[in-house]
């Protein structure tokens, strides 16, 4: 049985299915070791949100923080955006982001 997680951010931001299933799957591949180098930065946002994150985008568009609150605690990453649309998210954003999975899932 596959569940299904509806979105609902903005008015910006439009409405987007995730499945969860699919979820997993881009969690054991963030989880990978030795980090993967070929994460795109829209496939890390849909996660990110699916999650439970809420994105903010910067002056330039180029930074994003994803925020979320759960059990009364605040946890934040920050992102850079790549210039080029195929380039993956740098190593170090998403070892930041790793990182703090594994503190909300412990915490949890």
């Amino acid at each position: 049985m596959v569940l299904h997680v509806v979105l609902y951010c903005s008015r910006m931001v439009r409405r987007r299915v995730i499945c969860i299933s699919g979820k997993d799957k881009f969690r054991e591949r963030l989880f990978t070791r030795p980090t993967p180098a070929d994460i795109r930065f829209s496939e890390l946002r849909s996660f990110l949100e699916a999650y439970g994150f809420t994105a903010k985008s910067g002056n330039d568009d180029a930074h994003y923080s994803f925020h979320m609150i759960q059990n009364d605690r605040f946890y934040s990453v920050q992102v850079a955006k790549p210039h080029n649309s195929g380039a993956g998210v740098k190593r170090s954003y998403l070892k930041n982001i790793i990182q703090t999975i594994e503190i909300i899932e412990q915490d949890a």
